[in-house]
């Protein structure tokens, strides 16, 4: 049985409100619960005591592992470079390298090594299902966030070409997929 209501092939594009929003909504909870009551309970206003901070603070161990949902968005991005790429659409491409590079930069500094190169597939797997991936180095991270990044510009390098060369009509996002740049794709190369 299929629900006829319900959504089961959709853009590219589509995919990146709903993964700005929760990345958002998951690094926004984080500062909340564990950066801002460090600052208000370490800064000390007595110049006199300055040296002298209180650290009495308790994090709760769920406050810290929360940064973990950020792999959610981190495999909604892998699939959504896998269906821009699928709907050969270059610019929708750079987005998505853009956004998993941010929120695998974030997992990054938050846990230090982590699983990165396997993580996020679990959707392109089909049948080969695996729950598990191995962890890899935060420099081998790092050195393919710049790789991501440096394709990803040239992604919306490329959308730009075939734009002057009229075999794209538009390379810019609805807008109602992307709140936050208004679908201007010049803004997320910028």
């Amino acid at each position: 049985n299929e629900n006829p209501y319900a959504i089961y092939d959709t853009t590219a594009e589509s995919f990146v409100q709903p993964i700005l929003y929760n990345a958002e909504y998951t690094m926004s909870y984080a500062n909340y619960y564990l950066i801002s009551p460090i600052m208000q309970n370490t800064v000390s206003t007595n110049y006199e005591t300055s040296a002298q901070l209180t650290y009495n603070y308790v994090i709760a161990e769920r406050t810290v592992a929360y940064l973990w949902q950020l792999y959610n968005q981190f495999g909604n991005a892998q699939y959504m470079l896998d269906a821009a790429r699928k709907e050969q659409n270059p610019a929708v491409a750079g987005v998505a390298l853009v956004l998993r590079s941010l929120i695998a930069s974030v997992i990054s500094d938050t846990y230090g090594n982590v699983p990165y190169f396997e993580a996020g597939k679990i959707s392109l797997q089909g049948d080969d299902f695996k729950y598990t991936t191995p962890y890899d180095s935060q420099k081998d991270i790092y050195a393919d966030l710049f790789r991501s990044l440096e394709e990803a510009n040239d992604c919306f390098a490329r959308a730009e070409q075939l734009l002057e060369d009229d075999v794209l009509k538009d390379i810019n996002l609805n807008p109602i997929c992307d709140y936050m740049f208004d679908g201007k794709v010049s803004k997320w190369r910028r």
